[in-house]
């Protein structure tokens, strides 16, 4: 695993791609690559091999594009006391957001 994988958070249980997310950016900068949605995908949807070139194709090339340009944050959702996102899941396998976003792509 390359350091830079290393300095990703571990995805916790059930979490869906848009939170973790969140939280890998509060924890690193963006480095103009897709190495988030890949550690995720990796992780737990390694069947979606063709992930990254299907985000490519929508003109979206690292994890911030990604984050600004595929869904929103509801306004209504639920954060924890130290303001981070409580996030309600996403089954295994799967790369789709909790309730707390709105798909926009």
């Amino acid at each position: 695993m390359s350091t830079l994988t290393n300095a990703l958070p571990a995805i916790t249980e059930n979490e869906c791609i848009r939170c973790y997310l969140e939280r890998a950016n509060e924890k690193s900068s963006c480095d103009g690559t897709l190495r988030a949605v890949d550690h995720y995908r990796g992780e737990l949807a390694p069947k979606e091999i063709g992930l990254t070139q299907a985000i490519k194709s929508f003109g979206i090339f690292c994890d911030c594009e990604y984050r600004m340009n595929t869904s929103k944050l509801k306004n209504d959702a639920q954060h924890n006391p130290d303001g981070s996102l409580i996030c309600h899941g996403a089954q295994d396998g799967s790369l789709s957001v909790c309730s707390n976003w709105v798909d926009h792509v």
